[in-house]
């Protein structure tokens, strides 16, 4: 009598062969393929902490720069930038009393957010910047950028989602029972 051997992985098997040159030669990530990235620059700046680094907000913009929120313990905005020889997230601050970021936005300048917390939903912003124009491969210095708080969207309603509108001229937010516009053309200052 004949036993069925165990199955073993044969990198030779034409199965393999083509998984690898599909992954070699074709598209670079796979649909349900996992990155994971440190939320800093590894070994130069401060990451953010574990229990507020859910991140749960994501834009970029048509250069490539990604700019997001996270959600846990405190709420936090950053800027990541992923290419040539560089490689960084960067915190750019951490939104007063937020818990959640519930949508980020590039739209004229800024990066707009919308948190929630115990005051409910509002909208913030950062200036959008390029970290580094070139290769970030030198020693560099970043001032955190100010936040800019435009308030409560509607009092004590959370936000659920917020788009960039056409042009990125505008920011269109939902509420839980309201939706509200605002002008990204508009100085922070005078929203």
């Amino acid at each position: 009598m004949q036993t069925k051997s165990k199955l073993q992985f044969d990198p030779e098997s034409p199965q393999i062969k083509a998984y690898l040159d599909d992954v070699h030669h074709g598209t670079f990530m796979k649909e349900g393929t996992m990155v994971a990235c440190a939320t800093c620059y590894p070994g130069m700046t401060t990451p953010i902490p574990l229990d507020e680094s859910h991140i749960t907000a994501l834009d970029g913009t048509p250069t490539g720069t990604l700019y997001g929120g996270t959600s846990g313990r405190q709420a936090h905005l950053f800027i990541a930038q992923f290419h040539g020889l560089s490689g960084v997230v960067f915190e750019m601050g951490a939104p007063e009393g937020a818990t959640h970021t519930a949508a980020a936005c590039c739209a004229g300048s800024r990066l707009f957010a919308f948190v929630n917390g115990a005051r409910g939903g509002r909208a913030v912003s950062v200036p959008q910047t390029d970290l580094f124009g070139e290769d970030f491969i030198q020693e560099w210095g970043y001032t955190r950028p100010e936040i800019a708080d435009h308030g409560e969207c509607f009092k004590g309603e959370p936000v659920v989602h917020a788009i960039a509108g056409p042009g990125r001229k505008t920011v269109v937010a939902i509420t839980s029972r309201h939706v509200v516009t605002l002008d990204a053309t508009v100085e922070a200052s005078k929203l």
